[in-house]
Formats: C-alpha cells, sequence, structure tokens
C-alpha cells in the first residue's frame, strides 16, 4: 500500500502530466510526420507512434478527469508504458538526423571555407559568421539529437516516477541511448566536414582533461586516440554527456525536487495537529525520498557542488569508451 506522502506526490505528478503528456505526443506527432515525409519512418513506427500518442492523450485525460483515482492506481504503469514507448520510438527521431541538414554539405566547411573567400576576394568577416554559424549549429545537433540529453533530462522531470522506478527507467533510457550512439555518429560525422572537426576538438580537449586528472594514462591516451576515428571520438564524447548528464544530473536534479516536495508535503501536514505531525515525521522517515534520495543527494554534494560527481561521472563513461570502442569498425 502506498504511503500517503507518495500518494499526495503522484497527485502532484498528475497535474503535471495533464500538460506534458500532451506536449509529448505533439512532439512525437512532429517527428512522426516528419520520418513519413522523407521516408524514415515505416509501419511499424507509424503504429508504434500512434499507441504512444493515444496513451499520452488516455493518461492526460485521466489525470484531467479524476487525477486522484489517475494517481493512486493508473499513473505508475500508464508512465512506465508511455516512457518505454518514448524509447522505442526514438530510433526514428535519430533516423532524421541526416534529413535535419537541410542543404547540401560543402566538402571544405570551417576553416576552409573562410580561406577560400579571402582567396576569392570575398568578405572575410561574412565567411567567419558563416562558419561560426556552422559550429554552433553542429554543436547544437550534437548535444541534441546525437547525445539525447535534453531528452533524458526533460523525461526524467516532467514524467516523474518513484525514485527506484525512475533509476531503473532512466538506466534503461541512457542503455539505450548508448547502444544507438555509434549509429548515430556515423550519421553526424557525414553530414558535415565540420562535424568531424568539432567530434575530435572535444575529444582532444576531454583527453587531455583525463590525463590531467589520470597521471600516467598519457602514453595509453595517445595511443587510443590515434586508433580512433572520428565516429569513435564522437560517441566516446557522447557517452560522456549521456552518463554525466543524461544519468547522473538528471537523477540528482529528480531526486533533490522530490526530496523538497516530500518535506514541505510533511510541513504542511504537520501543521494541522501533534498527532499529524507525529505520523507526517514517521511516514516521511520512512519513504524513499528520506531513505534512497537524501543519502544519495548528500554524496553528490559531499565537495560543495554536483560538479564533481557529475565530471567524474563523465570521465569515467569516457574512460570507458575507450575500453569498449563504441563505432569501431
Amino acid at each position: 500500500m502506498p504511503s500517503s506522502s507518495h500518494q499526495a506526490l503522484a497527485l502532484q505528478w498528475a497535474k503535471t502530466d495533464v500538460w506534458a503528456l500532451p506536449l509529448v505526443s505533439i512532439i512525437e506527432l512532429a517527428i512522426l510526420v516528419a520520418g513519413l515525409a522523407h521516408g524514415v519512418a515505416g509501419i511499424a513506427a507509424v503504429a508504434g507512434a500512434a499507441l504512444v500518442v493515444s496513451l499520452n492523450f488516455l493518461a492526460a485525460s485521466l489525470a484531467a478527469l479524476n487525477p486522484r483515482r489517475y494517481a493512486s492506481r493508473w499513473r505508475l504503469p500508464l508512465v512506465i508504458i508511455v516512457r518505454c514507448a518514448d524509447m522505442l520510438l526514438f530510433p526514428t527521431a535519430i533516423d532524421l538526423l541526416s534529413v535535419m541538414a537541410g542543404q547540401p554539405v560543402s566538402a571544405a566547411g570551417g576553416a576552409a571555407a573562410v580561406a577560400a573567400a579571402a582567396a576569392a576576394g570575398k568578405p572575410v568577416a561574412a565567411s567567419h559568421l558563416a562558419a561560426a554559424a556552422l559550429y554552433a549549429r553542429g554543436a547544437a545537433f550534437f548535444v541534441v539529437p546525437v547525445a539525447g540529453v535534453h531528452a533524458c533530462l526533460l523525461m526524467a522531470l516532467y514524467c516523474q516516477l518513484p525514485p527506484l522506478a525512475h533509476m531503473i527507467m532512466q538506466l534503461a533510457s541512457v542503455a539505450l541511448l548508448m547502444h544507438r550512439t555509434p549509429a548515430v555518429c556515423s550519421q553526424y560525422v557525414a553530414m558535415h566536414p565540420a562535424h568531424a572537426r568539432l567530434s575530435e576538438g572535444a575529444y582532444w580537449v576531454v583527453r587531455h582533461l583525463v590525463a590531467l586528472f589520470s597521471s600516467g594514462t598519457w602514453l595509453t591516451l595517445e595511443a587510443a586516440a590515434e586508433e580512433a576515428n572520428s565516429v569513435q571520438k564522437c560517441a566516446s564524447v557522447a557517452w560522456m554527456l549521456e552518463i554525466g548528464f543524461g544519468l547522473l544530473l538528471a537523477t540528482l536534479l529528480t531526486w533533490r525536487q522530490q526530496l523538497h516536495e516530500a518535506y514541505e508535503l510533511a510541513v504542511r501536514k504537520a501543521q494541522r495537529s501533534d498527532e499529524e505531525a507525529i505520523e507526517a515525521r514517521e511516514e516521511l522517515l520512512s519513504s524513499p525520498y528520506v531513505r534512497v534520495c537524501e543519502p544519495a543527494l548528500r554524496l553528490a554534494n559531499v565537495y560543495g557542488t554536483w560538479a564533481v560527481p557529475v565530471a567524474f561521472a563523465a570521465l569515467f563513461a569516457f574512460i570507458a569508451a575507450l575500453v569498449a570502442q563504441p563505432g569501431a569498425a
């Protein structure tokens, strides 16, 4: 039997579901329409997307019509099903990556394009701006569709699950992202020469950071860098972002919010009477929000900031990528 604190939090999350799940449906419909238009979505993807959208609107309708019944009986299984279906739909969104370029690519690109413009007597400032825009666009593509960090953060914060269910779902989501990363990086690198340079530049920076924190690993890292191709370098950096931000940071943000809400509910309940204050304290201390979230947040904050554990998790993911070599031919 769920505790009253969990039921109260689930009721708050149900109110968010009323608008968050339809918004997710709109995004999924946009992905589906774009996939159909460009021929990357087949019958299975169409059927899957239709099922996901139907479930989203069903859950949102139940949350709006009878939030208490929805929160106590239907929310947990429905949100788990919706998030699992979203993970299955994710490959269709990734297959649109090559279409997102939107225009033929130049074999030169970036700095070479600036040099060519100068040789031809064209305005160099405009070429610099174009090159900067190209690299900015490539960086945005890398963070959003390649690494998929935004999807992990948004789903964790706006389709919340209890702490342990959240961890299981977040691990599954990030594992799927990491599995898809080499194929996505292959598309990303092929889109434009600047994307390969961005991947190699990011890899170079991270490699030096790892060597800085792990003395004695420079020769090993140097040998790995010489053997790695652009796709492997892209995948290594993407794994780093997915573990550091998509898994650890998303979990810390979600658990901090849940712990804060659990304490607020306990305080409001304690203000009613002394008996309810004792009951609220006992419920809070036995809840997963205090038994799981609070120790994890305290451990993450041992250095005074989350930046340290997030950075170390990201660096360990980078080292794991060096060992696993995702994207190797």
